[in-house]
């Protein structure tokens, strides 16, 4: 399980630090995954950015990162990370944060939701409209009377 958000007890003693500069880490982390997609924001930014990795382009890595892809459009990866998110919030002690979490989730998405509904109305009255061009002005019954 992932423990980004535990915090150190005062009775644990603080981890040793390495020496070892953060890029480096990163560069390892990298080395061991095939492929990889990472959100972040910066701390100067509200802008999301997107970092795509992959290491190779053999078959397999082309599965794995189609794999990460796919579940990218999916609910079933934002289910899991906040399922994630959310056992490590408890396990902190931090359950209210999660909360806040889910409210931030649910404004963000609730914005994503109206902005799909009015392109989808415009589809629909665009193809309205094509259907009331495609129709004749007069009837063939019409001019028949």
């Amino acid at each position: 399980m992932f423990e980004f958000f535990k915090k150190a007890s005062k009775d644990e003693p603080e981890p040793e630090q390495d020496n070892e500069p953060e890029e480096n880490i990163e560069q390892e982390d990298e080395e061991k995954a095939t492929a990889s997609v990472t959100y972040y924001i910066k701390e100067d930014s509200t802008d999301v950015f997107l970092d795509i990795f992959i290491s190779d382009y053999e078959q397999e890595t082309l599965k794995k990162m189609a794999k990460i892809l796919s579940g990218l459009s999916t609910l079933r990866l934002s289910v899991e990370t906040m399922s994630m998110v959310k056992d490590s919030l408890v396990e902190a002690g931090a359950e209210e944060i999660f909360v806040d979490l889910v409210r931030y989730t649910m404004k963000y998405t609730e914005k994503e939701t109206d902005s799909l509904k009015n392109i989808t109305d415009k589809i629909k009255e665009a193809t309205q409209e094509k259907e009331q061009e495609d129709q004749p002005w007069i009837k063939p019954s019409e001019i028949i009377r």
